[in-house]
């Protein structure tokens, strides 16, 4: 957490520092939704040009986790982040931040990120220390997408 504090404080810009700050905190059972609402802002406002008051571009975050020079090891943890991103995406669709209100949509990125959550827990041994958060996730989503 504090090494991710670090980078977002160095370059307030980095979106993925923002986000990486967010898993941080959600492992550690910290509530990550104003990390990941940076994240989503940030990944928005470079997608745009930079410039404040660019419309919102939910993508822009997926879309960086998917730049050539982002990896993961293991390669599972990219799940992990995608469905957090996924998920701060929602919300900002469903509280009507810098995304318009619209539940319909945000139903359909708490179903993305549902799907990434499923990935990593395929994809993760059975004592992965994080399947527990990702389990809670997965467990929300599937209240929220009903």
């Amino acid at each position: 957490v504090d090494a991710y504090r670090g980078a977002t404080e160095a370059d307030p810009e980095n979106d993925l520092a923002w986000l990486g700050l967010g898993v941080s905190l959600d492992r550690g059972g910290v509530d990550p939704t104003e990390a990941l609402a940076h994240a989503t802002e940030v990944a928005s406002e470079m997608a745009g040009g930079r410039g404040r008051g660019t419309p919102f571009q939910p993508e822009a975050l997926i879309d960086s986790l998917e730049r050539p020079e982002v990896f993961f090891e293991p390669t599972y943890e990219r799940h992990y982040h995608t469905a957090l991103a996924w998920e701060a995406v929602a919300r900002e669709f469903a509280a009507g931040g810098r995304a318009p209100t619209h539940e319909p949509h945000a139903r359909e990125l708490r179903t993305a990120a549902l799907t990434a959550w499923r990935a990593y827990l395929r994809e993760t041994a059975p004592d992965d220390p994080w399947r527990p958060r990702a389990e809670l996730h997965v467990r929300t989503l599937e209240a929220l997408t009903r």
